[in-house]
């Protein structure tokens, strides 16, 4: 049950309605959504902002505490503040750091049940932190344990494993490394410079990379060093469960980053045109799909047919696609201008990243979009979190403010950016914000999120199709990545009542 606006302010009854007192269903500060239901013994309808592309000004909130719940006044999502650097003791060299954030929109924070989630520090050496998202409590110092195992020269990469929530890999030194944050040991999975040479400085995804759903599949960059120009020696397509490497491409063609797609049978590359190649002509060193060459920010992403499809902002002709990776057919989504003008858009800044991680609720992704003054958007999108339907004439539903301006309209600010990530389930969305404090110089950055209503899948899609969709994806995920994986997704469902 819900409610929805759509295409204007006008709220509308969609679905039926159990009659009952709002009233006495008062948001109270401080109080979460479950705590609501479970003290009024119902659940309270949720009102989602639907296809209403309105300027909404950003509401004049103060920078909320670590920890306590409040719900959006525009958009009705409930938000927290996660983090809080000094409460927390995040330090580097004795100072406190100046901000904390997630990774970016294409790697998911968090663990295997959502219990705990990892950020980063990232102009301090690249430190890494894991959080309790029960208690929100700093309980790992990732940078100082691997450093006290000599093993920091560059970013750490953490992904999580898919089966063991206290078991993360990261990558140093040309090396895969295991973490158990149980025991806190650190084991070597594999040194890739017995197989690539000395001179592989960096094994990485770089950034905004992930492997399959199941962690068994990873695509990989092998660096070299400065003594190599810092140049990539191979592209390599590694089976962590075999210790094994399926396929390398030496001395491969220039790259921004590397990734696996979700059912580990597409070798992804990013550059100013993403490729994809199935394992046959990776060997064979053919492109299997090519998008167009003036794509930018991009994710991969799982439809509600269960097929695995590329969604990006194509440059050349300013709209979000998608591409499926099995046919190369490429669907138009929404324009950069949607119910705006070029104008409104220039004077904020136009800007977007894409997280297409809810491979629990197929068929959305999540596009967090920057620019605009303090708060003061130009166009809808400005400091906007909105989700997009992968489909023809798709719907939008707006999520939160991200409160990350710049200082001014188009200083441009690579940290304010709030390049938000959704997690696997489709229950969270994680950003980091200067919450409207946008001076570059003097400006910090926290972790907030988002917690989506618990029912929003088969509320937006029904509950047929959410049911069906779901079947597609844990069939795909069987046939390609087998039933342990398929076990893996039905526990993620698990964790979501839609």
């Amino acid at each position: 049950m819900m409610w929805a606006k759509r295409k204007s302010t006008t709220t509308v009854w969609v679905g039926i309605l159990i009659a009952f007192s709002v009233a006495s269903l008062a948001f109270t500060a401080g109080e979460g959504i479950a705590a609501q239901q479970e003290k009024h013994g119902t659940q309270r309808p949720f009102e989602y902002v639907i296809d209403d592309f309105t300027v909404y000004p950003i509401p004049e909130i103060p920078k909320p505490a670590k920890g306590k719940p409040f719900r959006d006044p525009t958009f009705h999502t409930e938000i927290v503040r996660i983090s809080d650097r000094k409460q927390d003791k995040l330090t580097a060299w004795g100072k406190t750091l100046g901000m904390i954030l997630n990774e970016y929109a294409r790697v998911d924070p968090e663990n295997c049940d959502g219990s705990r989630a990892v950020f980063k520090s990232p102009k301090d050496s690249g430190r890494w932190f894991v959080y309790d998202l029960d208690t929100f409590e700093m309980i790992v110092d990732i940078y100082k344990q691997a450093r006290d195992k000599k093993l920091v020269i560059g970013e750490l990469e953490p992904r999580w494993d898919r089966y063991d929530p206290n078991v993360f890999y990261f990558s140093q030194k040309g090396a895969l490394f295991k973490y158990d944050i149980s025991n806190k040991k650190i084991e070597m999975v594999r040194d890739f410079k017995k197989d690539f040479g000395e001179d592989v400085y960096y094994l990485r995804n770089r950034y905004e990379g992930r492997p399959s759903f199941d962690s068994r599949y990873w695509a990989f960059r092998a660096d070299g060093g400065r003594s190599r120009g810092w140049k990539t020696l191979a592209w390599v397509w590694y089976d962590l469960r075999e210790n094994t490497i399926l396929g390398s491409r030496q001395d491969p063609p220039g790259s921004d980053h590397v990734s696996m797609g979700m059912f580990g049978n597409f070798f992804c590359v990013g550059t100013m045109g993403h490729v994809a190649y199935n394992l046959e002509d990776f060997q064979a060193g053919k492109v299997s799909i090519k998008l167009s060459p003036t794509t930018t920010h991009a994710d991969l992403a799982i439809t509600a047919e269960g097929r695995e499809a590329m969604v990006y902002q194509n440059g050349k002709n300013d709209w979000i696609e998608m591409t499926y990776l099995d046919t190369g057919q490429t669907v138009k989504l929404i324009s950069y201008t949607h119910k705006t003008t070029w104008d409104e858009m220039l004077k904020g800044g136009a800007g977007l990243h894409i997280s297409g991680l809810s491979i629990g609720t197929p068929g959305w992704v999540l596009v967090s979009w920057y620019g605009g003054a303090p708060r003061k958007p130009f166009s809808w999108q400005h400091q906007a979190l909105f989700m997009l339907e992968l489909k023809e004439n798709p719907r939008v539903w707006r999520v939160a403010h991200t409160h990350c301006p710049w200082a001014e309209a188009t200083a441009k600010d690579y940290w304010a950016e709030a390049f938000a990530a959704i997690n696997a389930a489709g229950t969270r969305v994680y950003w980091g914000s200067n919450w409207d404090e946008a001076e570059k110089e003097t400006r910090t950055i926290e972790v907030y999120s988002a917690n989506l209503p618990e029912t929003w899948y088969s509320d937006l899609m029904g509950r047929e199709n959410a049911e069906e969709a779901r079947r597609a994806t844990r069939k795909q995920i069987e046939e390609k990545l087998g039933s342990r994986a398929a076990e893996a997704y039905d526990k993620l469902l698990a964790r979501s009542a839609n």
